[in-house]
């Protein structure tokens, strides 16, 4: 089915509530109850249970609700929904672990590769969440050698931070110079500062002091224009082998959040860190409303435009075989984004 838009959610406080309460129903052939449930970003995930009246034969199955949640509206409806079950094979496959322990035995094949997916999506997550992230003073070790511009191949470096960066940047402990990139799709190891300060017999490496600027300084990142006869290869660096599904998920997320796109050219970019990300080629401002989360703001097309990307790399970074380029993607265009002029606005669309 389609989306469906309400103008209230019926005196419920919540989407989640709404939700479900639509899906607790009784009629003559069967009552309908939920179990549990819970939203994850922009989706509804519930545990539906399911008695029939007739033999009181009993199942629990899923249910998958895509919802978007505007309390300000101009038009007047704050809520629309699109609703499927497990069995039709939703591409959202995030559900948490306590609502699929509840799901009773099932033959359809759409709905058991769909829990298989979401199983192993878990299980992604919880390797990501179990690899630390580097904090400032940290010594990072990487398992490969990264080359940089200036020629230098090196393994080991501290976290630190450098003027006017939000970010962590990495100073070199082989050749003392700051450089920036990304730890997604890399083996590394943590170690502590001090331990690796005992093993080398070097000098404290005091977190907290100035880093120094070397003859290799953190350049600030400049984002240009890709030229038309460049586009053909944009999609593939940026997406990997999704490429294809990747482009129509952005416009697809573009259609969702901003009401009043109806389609057109839109334009490429990369950024000197490696990042890319598409915009909308259109001079007016974008209204952009947020799914779930209550943001509502205007964008500039650019901005409007990392979003979306943002969203796409994200939403598909999570399914089983997903290229590696999504995730290395995301962060490289994460990092950008904390440094472009509509930071607040991009991080509050996203959130």
């Amino acid at each position: 089915m389609g989306w469906l838009s309400v103008m209230s959610l019926s005196g419920h406080r919540t989407p989640k509530a709404y939700l479900d309460a639509q899906f607790t129903w009784s009629n003559e052939e069967a009552d309908n109850q939920v179990l549990r449930s819970s939203v994850v970003g922009r989706v509804y995930y519930a545990a539906v249970e399911r008695v029939l009246t007739a033999d009181g034969v009993r199942s629990v199955f899923a249910v998958i609700c895509l919802f978007r949640y505007t309390p300000k509206a101009k038009d007047g409806y704050i809520f629309a929904s699109k609703d499927m079950d497990e069995t039709v094979g939703p591409y959202e496959r995030r559900c948490p672990a306590a609502i699929l322990d509840l799901l009773t035995p099932t033959d359809y094949e759409y709905a058991i590769g769909w829990r298989a997916d979401c199983r192993a999506n878990l299980a992604m997550a919880r390797e990501k969440q179990r690899r630390p992230r580097p904090k400032e003073g940290d010594i990072v070790v990487l398992a490969e050698p990264v080359t940089f511009r200036d020629g230098a191949s090196v393994t080991r470096f501290q976290a630190t931070r450098a003027a006017f960066r939000r970010n962590l940047v990495y100073r070199s402990l082989e050749t003392g110079s700051l450089y920036r990139f990304g730890l997604a799709g890399r083996d590394y190891q943590l170690n502590p500062a001090a331990k690796e300060e005992e093993r080398d017999g070097q000098a404290s490496l005091n977190s907290e002091k100035e880093p120094v600027m070397t003859d290799n300084p953190v350049d600030p990142l400049t984002v240009v224009e890709v030229a038309l006869d460049d586009r053909a290869n944009f999609l593939p660096k940026l997406f990997g082998s999704w490429y294809l599904r990747g482009e129509m998920a952005v416009y697809s997320f573009m259609e969702e959040l901003c009401r009043d796109y109806r389609g057109g050219f839109w334009d490429f970019f990369e950024v000197s860190n490696g990042a890319r990300f598409l915009a909308p080629k259109r001079f007016e401002p974008c209204d952009v409303y947020g799914w779930g989360n209550g943001f509502s703001g205007t964008l500039t097309p650019q901005a409007a435009g990392i979003v979306t990307t943002m969203f796409a790399l994200s939403h598909l970074s999570f399914s089983p075989g997903a290229p590696r380029e999504l995730a290395e993607g995301y962060e490289r265009l994460y990092e950008y984004a904390m440094e472009h002029p509509e930071a607040d606005l991009i991080f509050g669309a996203i959130d």
